[in-house]
C-alpha cells in the first residue's frame, strides 16, 4: 500500500528553534553556532524528521523562507542581504560613535531612521538604517517604561545597584524590552540557542532544549559583563525550573553544569560546535595570502597571529606580556604579533599595551568572514591563551588552517585541541614566551602540530553536530511520549 504524502508530513514532530541571535550585526562564536546549525539543517535531511521554523525576536519563519539577511539563500541570491559592517575604529571619533547609541531613547529609533544614513546607523546602532525601528513589545508598563529611557540610564542602574536587586529586577523584567512572544501552538519541542534569550519566548508546558555555550559568569565573573552574567543565570535558573534538557557545546561544559547546578547527568548532553571546511582550510595562493595581508595592513616579515574580541577573559593582555618577553629575552628581532578582532568591553589595557610597540604590535580590527583563512594560512602560530572557552572557535578555526597553534590548558580547550597544540598556562607569561619561541625557531615542530592541528580539526563538522543536535530532540521527545 501506497502511503498517503500528507499523513506523513502531518506526524512529522515541529520544532521551533529560538535564533535571535540571527539578528545581531557582527558575528561571534555564538551567532557562528547558530547560524551553521540552522544551515546545516538546511542543507541536509531533517526535513524526513522535523518541521522546523526559526523565531528570530517575535516572528517565525519556516527555515526555508528565514530571509537572507539572516541566513545565506540555498541559491545564492541575497535580494535583502545585509551589507558587511565596516570594520570598528580605534579612535576618538569611534569611542564618540559608539557612546551615542546608548543615550537615545528606543522610542525614536524610528523617526531617527529618517534622519540618517546607512553608514550612521551602523556605527552608532550596529544595524542597518532599515532595522532602526521601535521594538514590537508586549503591553507591560515596564516596557514601555523601558523605551522611554535611553541605555546608557539602565546600564548605570545596574552598575549602582547591589547585586542582590539588580538580579531580583532582571528576572521581573525591569531591565528588559520583552518582545510580543512567539504562538507556540502547534509546536512539539522548542530550542532556545542562547539562555541569555528566554525573554524571547512565553512560558511553555512544551520540551524545551537549551544550548549552554559557557558559564563564564560562575568561572570568572570578573571577565563578563554584569548584564551578560545576570540574563545568562536567569536563563539557565528558568530552564531547570521548567525541567528543560540541555546541550552543552564540549564535555568540559556538561561537567561544569552538573557540579555547579547539581544537575541531573541524563538532563544533559555534550554536542561539540562544528567547523565549516569551505570557510576554513589552509590557503596555498600566495597572491591570495598577501592581498588579504595588504587589506588589513600587516608588516612584511613573519607574524604571531591571535584573533579574539578583544576583552578581557581572552587574555590578550597576557599574550602582549609574553611578546614583549619574547623580544627582549629571546633573538626574535623581526616577529611581528598581529591582534585580530574587534573591540570589545574593558579593552583599553590592551590598545594601551599596543600602542607602546607600534611596530612589533599591529591590531587589524574585525576580520571579514572571506578573509579568515588567508590570514590564519599566513601567520606562522596561532595563540590563543584565553582564561576560560566553553568551546574555543578560533583555534579550532586556525587548526583547521593548518597553522601550529599555542592555546591556554584550561577549560574546553585541552579537549578540542587535543594533542594537536602546544598547552601553556595563561596566567605564566614565560610559559607563553617559551612556547611562542619554540614555534618560530623549531620549523621540524611548527610543521607536526601544523599537520596535527589539521588532521584533528577534521573530525569537527557541522553536519555532524546537525545530526547529533536531532538525536537529542528525537530522545527528548521520546522520553516525554513515555
Amino acid at each position: 500500500m501506497i502511503s498517503d504524502p500528507s499523513v506523513t508530513e502531518s506526524v512529522r514532530p515541529r520544532v521551533l528553534v529560538e535564533g535571535s541571535k540571527l539578528a545581531d550585526e557582527k558575528m561571534d562564536g555564538i551567532k557562528r553556532y547558530v547560524t551553521e546549525l540552522l544551515l546545516a539543517y538546511r542543507d541536509g535531511d531533517h526535513s524526513e524528521r522535523f518541521d522546523i521554523d526559526v523565531a528570530i525576536r517575535g516572528h517565525a519563519y519556516p527555515l526555508a523562507e528565514v530571509p537572507s539577511r539572516y541566513l545565506p539563500r540555498p541559491d545564492g541570491s541575497d535580494e535583502d542581504e545585509l551589507l558587511d559592517i565596516e570594520r570598528p575604529l580605534t579612535s576618538a571619533r569611534h569611542r564618540i560613535f559608539e557612546g551615542l547609541g546608548v543615550l537615545i531613547p528606543p522610542i525614536l529609533l524610528h523617526p531617527i531612521k529618517w534622519l540618517v544614513s546607512d553608514s550612521v546607523a551602523r556605527r552608532v546602532f550596529g544595524k542597518s538604517k532599515d532595522a532602526l525601528t521601535v521594538p514590537r513589545l508586549t503591553t507591560d508598563a515596564r516596557n514601555i517604561v523601558v523605551l522611554l529611557v535611553p541605555p546608557a540610564v539602565i546600564q548605570l542602574l545596574q552598575g549602582l545597584l547591589p547585586n542582590r536587586i539588580a538580579l531580583s529586577l532582571w528576572a521581573r523584567g525591569v531591565f528588559l524590552m520583552a518582545p510580543q512572544p512567539v504562538d507556540l501552538d502547534g509546536y512539539d519541542l522548542v530550542h532556545l540557542t542562547l539562555p541569555n534569550n528566554f525573554h524571547y519566548l512565553p512560558p511553555t508546558q512544551l520540551p524545551v532544549v537549551v544550548t549552554v555555550h559557557d558559564l563564564c559568569h560562575l568561572a570568572c565573573p570578573e571577565h563578563q559583563t554584569r548584564a551578560n552574567s545576570m540574563t545568562l543565570e536567569l536563563g539557565i535558573t528558568r530552564s531547570l525550573e521548567s525541567g528543560a534538557s540541555f546541550l552543552s557545546v564540549s564535555e568540559a561544559t556538561r561537567t561544569q553544569m552538573i557540579d555547579a547546578y547539581a544537575l541531573e547527568p541524563s538532563r544533559a548532553t555534550a554536542v561539540h560546535s562544528g567547523c565549516n571546511a569551505e570557510w576554513f582550510h589552509p590557503v596555498d595562493d600566495p597572491a591570495h595570502r598577501e592581498r588579504v595581508r595588504r587589506k588589513y595592513k600587516i608588516p612584511d616579515g613573519p607574524f604571531l597571529l591571535t584573533l579574539s574580541t578583544i576583552e578581557p577573559r581572552k587574555n590578550l593582555a597576557g599574550a602582549l606580556r609574553a611578546f614583549d618577553l619574547l623580544i627582549k629575552e629571546y633573538d626574535q628581532p623581526d616577529v611581528v604579533l598581529v591582534i585580530a578582532g574587534a573591540r570589545g568591553w574593558k579593552s583599553r589595557n590592551v590598545f594601551r599595551q599596543a600602542g607602546l610597540s607600534p611596530d612589533r604590535v599591529h591590531l587589524t580590527g574585525y576580520i571579514d568572514d572571506q578573509d579568515l583563512a588567508a590570514l590564519y594560512s599566513e601567520a606562522r602560530g596561532f595563540v590563543f591563551a584565553s582564561h576560560y572557552e566553553g568551546f574555543g572557535f578560533p583555534v579550532l578555526e586556525a587548526m583547521r588552517c593548518g597553522i601550529p597553534v599555542i592555546y591556554g590548558n584550561n577549560s574546553a580547550l585541552p579537549e578540542i585541541v587535543a594533542d594537536a597544540g602546544l598547552p601553556v598556562d595563561a596566567d605564566d607569561v614565560r610559559d607563553i614566551a617559551r612556547q611562542l619561541d619554540r614555534l618560530l625557531t623549531d620549523d621540524d615542530l611548527a610543521r607536526t602540530f601544523g599537520k596535527r592541528a589539521l588532521y584533528r580539526a577534521s573530525e569537527f563538522s557541522w553536519a555532524r553536530t546537525a545530526q547529533e543536535t536531532l538525536a537529542v530532540y528525537e530522545q527528548v521527545l521520546l522520553n516525554c511520549s513515555g
